[in-house]
């Protein structure tokens, strides 16, 4: 899947995204560049909204942006993802590469692990490096 960023505000969003875990400077312009094309290494929905697994500019591993911040260039979801569905914390879906489901807070904390399985995830989706 490949998505366009159409807004890098995140300030332009409903207010509950403002308040996430997002990199963002005092203006809440976030880590995109408007009119880019990204990579979806994963796709999740929860009670805040929906969010894309994507490399922001100054990471090495993805991070979940909302799609509002998105319009989708080629909606084609990868046949060997899975979906998996967590409701300790409310209903949290995601559907990604399923080795992404044991190292998820790896990547997200960027541990050694993390990276290694992100490695994997990539040459698992095509992408060269």
């Amino acid at each position: 899947m490949i998505v366009k960023c159409i807004n890098v505000n995140i300030k332009k969003l409903d207010k509950k995204f403002q308040e996430f875990a997002f990199t963002q400077d005092d203006d809440g312009i976030v880590e995109l560049v408007e009119g880019k094309q990204y990579l979806v290494f994963g796709i999740r929905t929860n009670k805040i909204g929906k969010f894309y697994l994507v490399i922001t500019e100054d990471s090495e591993l993805p991070w979940w942006m909302p799609d509002g911040l998105f319009e989708a260039t080629d909606s084609k979801i990868p046949k060997y993802w899975i979906s998996k569905t967590d409701v300790i914390y409310g209903k949290d879906t995601t559907i990604s590469d399923p080795i992404y489901f044991d190292a998820s807070e790896d990547i997200e904390d960027g541990t050694d692990e993390g990276f290694e399985v992100f490695q994997k995830m990539k040459i698992n989706i095509g992408v060269e490096f």
